[in-house]
């Protein structure tokens, strides 16, 4: 006998037709009158958000395809998505990857018109700033014209609303322009006939310009948003102009240069030219404004904004010219900048300005190299390059290359880099030598570079070719007796004064704390062991703050919280709610280890003799930690409060053994 299929009766599908629109028109077709028990019966989903989810996703509706022993061909009417992630980008017509956010759930956006032709979901309506019908030129609908209410999937007929069954297709309808339907064309044929490269460009300036109307009470509408991209492609200078009038209508409560700031930090890669000329056309304000909407910035924000660099702004807050924001709402973890500040930096900044050097024009005689030409030439890592150019040691100018910014170094400029200096790493691969240590050596014979790691702190020892010149291997081989950074001379330690020890190295006193140099170099910055300052070439620890720190470790008065929380019985969340807050117990924070008093972790064990907190005292009548909470709204039991500054409510532990025994606890 030949087995009954699991669906008997499968639609045809149209050839642009979404999966969403397909699935309803067979629970349709088979008879099925709620969608939801079908689902249900027939594969066990139960959430609309979960389908929205499947439908969209060219892998998961395989998976419900199989489920429901369906042609896998039909995979087809799904979007293609780049991973199997949820969100994941989507490949349209097997070309562009294209962000999430710029497509629609199915089964949602609709033009009423196209619905009384054909009955079925055109997947181009998918596409967000298709916000449109070409075809009719009228504006397509997102909601029930009767009840308002978002459409859902799990309904049972195309153009009937499952909420109030009200008609689709009776819709008021709302004309749209010849320039608005330009806008929609231009964008369609732009996904289906630009490069990967392009289209990134036009992911990064839509993202931005979202990021942009933050400042609006209401998110900005899907045709403004493509109309003002369209511009920024096709006519740069309306497109300027259009962003002009935007910021000068919210000036009154936002300084431009905060509101330009998502721009800003794409500046360098993306927007330079463009948000220069907004600025330029706009009046510099030389006053705080008026109605000033406060929001939080971060420290990239704020650098952007003020045209400055992170250690300024770090040298700004330790001087207390400026003030990180603080409020219980902001993690730890994070830190902010008032905007109010930072406007007001910008105002001094246009009342008081200062002189602006010139930048020197690039120069057009010789090649153009790039970071891995040049590291190639020098022989080193191109990291090292990085750092000269940041350095200026050697100079670069950072040009627009297919819509990517990119250092380039010209020939010329390296000749006259090599011809002055040399790095450490390029001259002991042209002496034939290790590098390791050999900055030392050549100290040894009065040869120092002028910048590197223990000068100024920058990443790499460079010298000057003049002081080089004349070595060899054959020198650098006979320095056999040379100080090193830690101070030792190798070979000949024992003619040396060995006067006490009052430091230690960073490697000796990781090992007398059993961790690691990394964790021992986080001590010193906290500040729970001294380094030698005097001494800058390395870090040096000492020895009496160290012997204070591991007798604190080993202190007998002290006890590990993890131990305090097994003989409490608890969660660390509970801990900290129930006793630190509260002060019955104090945790001394020592980085990697935190430890309670012996003492007042005894007192609070004998106040548990006596107390029990609600969810202790729920458990104990052996029901839900709600109850006794419900009991003493009842009146039949009465708490007792105990702590500062937080006030911690506990029940006396007779009190709940008497409701037990009156039978306010489970049933055994």
């Amino acid at each position: 006998m030949q087995e009954r299929p699991l669906i008997p009766a499968i639609p045809t599908p149209f050839p642009d037709e979404t999966a969403g629109s397909f699935l309803i028109r067979l629970i349709k077709l088979n008879g099925h009158i709620h969608s939801s028990t079908f689902y249900r019966s027939k594969i066990d989903l139960k959430y609309k958000e979960t389908l929205n989810s499947i439908i969209t996703h060219d892998y998961l509706f395989l998976n419900l395809l199989k489920k429901f022993q369906l042609p896998h061909s039909l995979k087809e009417l799904s979007l293609q998505r780049h991973s199997s992630t949820l969100r994941g980008c989507v490949i349209w017509k097997n070309k562009l990857s294209i962000p999430d956010y710029f497509f629609s759930n199915d089964v949602e956006r609709f033009c009423p018109l196209c619905l009384k032709e054909i009955p079925y979901w055109r997947k181009i309506w998918l596409v967000k700033p298709y916000y449109a019908c070409l075809k009719h030129q009228i504006r397509l609908h997102m909601t029930c014209p009767r009840c308002q209410s978002t459409l859902s999937s799990l309904r049972t007929e195309i153009c009937i609303c499952s909420k109030c069954l009200g008609d689709l297709r009776n819709c008021e309808i709302e004309t749209v322009s010849d320039e608005q339907t330009k806008h929609i064309r231009w964008f369609l044929a732009f996904i289906e006939t630009e490069e990967q490269e392009k289209f990134n460009l036009l992911k990064i300036f839509w993202s931005t310009l979202k990021k942009f109307s933050a400042h609006d009470p209401a998110p900005p509408s899907i045709e403004l948003l493509l109309e003002i991209t369209y511009l920024f492609f096709m006519d740069r200078d309306s497109s300027i102009e259009r962003m002009v009038d935007w910021i000068s209508k919210r000036s009154h409560q936002v300084h431009p240069r905060i509101q330009l700031v998502p721009f800003l930090i794409a500046d360098t890669m993306y927007f330079g030219q463009y948000t220069k000329k907004i600025l330029e056309q706009l009046p510099v304000p030389t006053e705080l404004a008026p109605e000033h909407a406060f929001h939080l910035l971060t420290i990239q924000e704020s650098c952007q904004i003020l045209d400055i660099c992170y250690s300024t702004i770090q040298r700004w807050i330790e001087n207390n010219k400026l003030h990180y924001v603080v409020s219980k709402d902001i993690p730890k973890n994070r830190k902010f900048l008032s905007s109010r500040d930072i406007e007001y930096f910008l105002v001094q900044k246009a009342l008081h300005p200062s002189p602006k050097k010139l930048k020197p024009p690039p120069r057009k005689d010789g090649q153009r190299l790039t970071i891995t030409d040049v590291a190639t030439k020098l022989n080193v890592h191109y990291e090292n390059i990085r750092c000269l150019i940041r350095t200026r040691y050697l100079k670069a100018d950072k040009l627009l290359v297919r819509f990517r910014w990119a250092y380039f170094i010209n020939s010329k400029d390296l000749e006259e880099f090599n011809e002055k200096y040399i790095l450490v790493g390029s001259l002991a691969k042209k002496l034939k030598v290790t590098p390791q240590n050999l900055t030392e050596k050549l100290a040894s014979i009065d040869i120092h570079p002028i910048s590197g790691p223990h000068i100024d702190g920058e990443f790499n020892n460079v010298f000057l070719q003049e002081s080089v010149r004349h070595l060899s291997q054959e020198v650098i081989e006979k320095i056999v007796n040379y100080p090193t950074l830690t101070g030792r001379y190798p070979s000949f330690e024992e003619q040396l004064p060995k006067p006490l020890p009052t430091y230690l190295s960073l490697n000796e006193a990781a090992k007398k704390l059993h961790i690691s140099p990394n964790k021992t170099a986080r001590l010193v910055e906290k500040g729970f062991l001294e380094k030698d300052t005097s001494h800058n070439l390395s870090i040096s620890i000492s020895i009496q703050s160290l012997n204070i720190l591991i007798a604190n470790l080993h202190n007998t008065k002290f006890i590990y919280v993890k131990q305090a929380l097994i003989r409490l019985n608890c969660s660390a969340n509970w801990f900290h709610e129930y006793w630190v807050e509260t002060g019955f117990i104090h945790v001394h924070d020592f980085l990697y280890w935190h430890f309670v008093e012996r003492h007042e972790l005894n007192k609070v064990l004998r106040l548990k003799k006596s107390y029990l907190t609600g969810t202790e005292a729920s458990t104990l009548l052996g029901m839900h930690k709600s109850h006794v909470t419900n009991l003493e709204s009842q009146g039949l039991i009465e708490p007792v409060y105990f702590g500062m500054p937080k006030i911690i409510k506990l029940f006396k532990r007779e009190d709940v053994l008497k409701l037990k025994e009156l039978g306010y606890g489970a049933i055994n």
